[in-house]
């Protein structure tokens, strides 16, 4: 919604991610709702990258020729657990069954946030590296950086794989997505056309 406030004597106008326009804007705004769009991304590319290429350790990593067949695959459950919004084990399954039988020399390093449940599921055996993530902004910018060094992506429904993603996609990537994005939330598009859609259920 979109209506006029009044907080210490002062009106600002108050948008969510739906009734959004940008003639409307005044001097104090408030703005709420899930802002994520791949629109908004493909607007903003090149700023995106010239932000990223003002770090020496970004640039190495957008500048990185991957390997043929290596693949970023994202496992974020922590936060989203409660959510109720953690991938299944079964996308996980459908999503390297889809990589190793389309992607020349497929091969996988593991980005997560949950070592433990990772370490317990024998499909990801066959990973060639477990990335552990920790909640500092060390490593979230080394993993980061490391995700970019891949040709392909396995994505979570998160906004981290889906930026790395979004940076690095060349002509040769291959990117798998969930489909739906979330299950329980409201969201809008945040797939390019022609990413692979991998069952979400």
């Amino acid at each position: 919604f979109n209506r006029k406030n009044n907080i210490g004597n002062k009106y600002f106008s108050w948008f969510n991610d739906k009734n959004y326009n940008l003639d409307t804007v005044s001097k104090y705004n408030r703005f709420t709702g899930y802002w994520q769009t791949i629109e908004t991304l493909n607007q903003n590319k090149k700023f995106i990258l010239d932000s990223f290429k003002r770090d020496s350790l970004f640039l190495e990593g957008i500048n990185n020729q991957p390997t043929v067949g290596s693949t970023s695959l994202h496992i974020r459950r922590s936060d989203y657990i409660n959510m109720k919004e953690e991938l299944s084990l079964d996308y996980y399954k459908n999503a390297l069954t889809y990589a190793s039988q389309n992607i020349e020399n497929f091969h996988y390093e593991i980005f997560t946030d949950d070592e433990k449940w990772v370490r317990e599921q024998s499909i990801f055996q066959s990973a060639t590296k477990l990335h552990p993530f920790k909640n500092t902004k060390e490593n979230t910018k080394k993993s980061f950086i490391s995700m970019l060094k891949n040709e392909n992506f396995i994505i979570a429904n998160s906004s981290y794989s889906l930026l790395a993603s979004f940076v690095k996609e060349n002509s040769n990537s291959t990117i798998l997505y969930p489909d739906p994005w979330f299950k329980n939330l409201s969201y809008q598009k945040l797939n390019r056309d022609n990413w692979i859609p991998i069952v979400n259920n």
